[in-house]
């Protein structure tokens, strides 16, 4: 998520920046979001993969889903730390 982010997030605000001065043609259903919103969805979106994730990772390991929450642990502080300090 994290290099999704860095990558393609600054090209889909270029291309909706370059979209707008085209000209008001079909750009009036273009809805602008700024880099927050996206950073916000691709937060949300490591935190439920982690989870699912680690709840995956547990079932693989010992047949029980419940046992991942360890893994989900460090997967959700794992997205934490990349979203909150390092991006």
């Amino acid at each position: 998520m994290a290099v999704l982010y860095k990558s393609f997030v600054p090209e889909i605000l270029r291309a909706g920046q370059l979209a707008r001065a085209a000209g008001p043609a079909g750009t009036e259903i273009l809805e602008v979001l700024d880099i927050e919103e996206y950073r916000g969805f691709y937060f949300l979106a490591a935190l439920v993969q982690g989870l699912g994730n680690g709840l995956l990772a547990g079932l693989m390991q010992t047949g029980r889903a419940i046992q991942g929450l360890r893994h989900s642990f460090l997967f959700v502080l794992a997205a934490y730390v990349t979203f909150g300090w390092l991006l």
